[in-house]
């Protein structure tokens, strides 16, 4: 038995948000502890089949976990160690913000699927920048920025900025990443 099939149990009676943070947060354990050699010998994954490259860029390969999951880059070394070819941290917006109300996260069991309403909450991305410039990762670490929910359309460009200036990373995408934000699919593609 996995031990996503031991814990899935577990997970599956906690509301999704719960979960995620569960699961965020026993990372975060790992990571800081002595834990973290062993986790990685027996969950990383090394094969030259793989490798990919990009841009100039190498890859281990072409895999990510979804952006969203780690959003303020909390997580990215346990990430790297579960054999992810890259990492992603966002949508960061350049001050910190808090998402949608809640429930904002939603379980479809039968589906084995989630949907996902969180929005951008995140803590900014001068802290995250400070994170990621932090993050001992054997894997490439890219930051997707998005507008702040209260900035106008007129100001957009400038938000990116002030946001890419704040965040130190290796890869860079600027995202309509939350269509549901007023005046986000108005906006026109950069």
């Amino acid at each position: 038995m996995t031990v996503y099939e031991r814990l899935r149990p577990l997970l599956f009676r906690l509301s999704p948000e719960h979960a995620h943070r569960f699961s965020q947060t026993a990372f975060k354990f790992i990571q800081e502890t002595s834990f973290r050699r062993g986790f990685e010998a027996a969950l990383s994954v090394s094969d030259g089949r793989f490798t990919t490259t990009v841009l100039d860029r190498q890859f281990p390969n072409p895999v990510s976990v979804a952006v969203g999951y780690n959003r303020c880059a909390e997580v990215p070394h346990r990430l790297s160690a579960l054999g992810f070819g890259f990492v992603k941290v966002g949508g960061v917006t350049a001050q910190p913000q808090g998402g949608n109300p809640r429930p904002r996260l939603f379980c479809l069991s039968e589906d084995h699927g989630l949907i996902t309403r969180l929005g951008l909450n995140n803590d900014g991305a001068a802290v995250v920048g400070k994170r990621v410039a932090a993050a001992d990762t054997q894997v490439p670490i890219g930051v997707t920025l998005a507008k702040g929910e209260a900035v106008p359309l007129e100001a957009a460009a400038a938000d990116y900025r002030q946001g890419y200036k704040a965040v130190t990373a290796g890869d860079f995408s600027g995202e309509r990443l939350v269509p549901e934000l007023p005046g986000v699919r108005d906006a026109p593609d950069a």
